[in-house]
């Protein structure tokens, strides 16, 4: 609990988008929302009962440890999109760690 407490920050911009994204969907646009997270399943979980509000903007949650692969590494990503069927010319990716999107 500790550490979900401390790891989660919440950068308001980052959630704007999010909510952005959800209101076009609520809207009807085809718009999906996931995440792909490197935090254990553990700390998610608590991270979700704190933040209920950004938590449920999404569609879907992958988590590293079920994935077999860690943000930044290629097959993180390659896993995701095979895990819910993506079409990676049609995703947009954000993150808080600029590694992670180069």
């Amino acid at each position: 609990e500790y550490l979900a407490k401390q790891s989660f920050k919440r950068i308001e911009s980052g959630i704007a988008i999010l909510q952005a994204f959800a209101k076009r969907r609520a809207a009807g646009e085809p718009i999906k929302i996931y995440v792909l997270s490197n935090f254990e399943r553990e700390t998610l979980a608590v991270m979700q009962q704190l933040h209920v509000d950004v938590f449920n903007l999404f569609d879907g949650i992958a988590i590293s440890g079920t994935l077999g692969a860690m943000k930044p590494d290629q097959q993180a990503f390659e896993k995701f999109i095979a895990h819910f069927n993506l079409n990676p010319l049609k995703c947009f990716f954000i993150d808080d760690q600029e590694e992670n999107v180069k």
